[in-house]
């Protein structure tokens, strides 16, 4: 199992958490912790983030259906189709989020 820490502190993006798109099945939990007020969704990309030509802020970035746009609280969601990233996106609030994204499956 891999686990990957993510966090942002204001309005921010997170880093992006590498996900291994050829383990099998696909299972990915993502635990996000909310500290004080902070308003944020979760994110994942199709890209290649290993490209030397990748980047944040051309990536095509998609929102989680569960934790889309306006979350608020602690929450958690999973994934289980191909992806190759994950980030938080902070949108509102001083504060603070941290993730936790555990990927499980056999290589």
């Amino acid at each position: 199992m891999k686990s990957m820490a993510l966090s942002t502190s204001g309005v921010s993006t997170s880093n992006v958490a590498a996900i291994n798109s050829n383990v099998t099945p696909i299972a990915i939990e993502i635990a996000v912790k909310v500290t004080g007020a902070a308003t944020y969704n979760v994110e994942y990309t199709l890209d290649d983030i290993f490209s030397p030509t990748f980047t944040q802020v051309g990536a095509t970035w998609f929102n989680h259906p569960t934790l889309a746009a306006g979350q608020t609280t602690t929450k958690d969601c999973q994934i289980t189709w191909p992806v190759t990233g994950i980030r938080i996106n902070q949108t509102a609030g001083a504060n603070t989020t941290a993730a936790i994204v555990l990927q499980a499956g056999l290589q």
